[in-house]
């Protein structure tokens, strides 16, 4: 899964009643794009219905799981390197992107 996606369904998991448009201005993608990302998640079973951003219990299983190896990865960062939380958790999360 790229980064782009595991950044949204992290989105999505934190605002619970975020819109496909709020979400693509926050992801700076189109709407367009946002919503085709919204439709595939959906086809994975990732979110409820199709068009809408509230995640599935297989995506809620699927993120918190990945929010706990970030988790991990942004301790590690910033215990070896000069990296404040969020810089930290930026970079853990594309590692993790890069290592699955």
């Amino acid at each position: 899964m790229t980064t782009e996606k595991i950044k949204s369904l992290l989105l999505m998991n934190e605002n619970k009643k975020i819109t496909v448009t709020l979400l693509a201005k926050k992801m700076n993608v189109s709407k367009a794009t946002m919503s085709r990302m919204i439709n595939t998640f959906y086809e994975q079973g990732l979110t409820l219905d199709k068009g809408k951003c509230q995640l599935s219990k297989k995506g809620q299983e699927y993120i918190e799981k990945i929010q706990e190896k970030i988790k991990n990865l942004t301790y590690w960062l910033q215990e070896t390197s000069h990296l404040n939380e969020e810089e930290a958790r930026q970079e853990a999360i594309k590692l993790y992107t890069t290592l699955n």
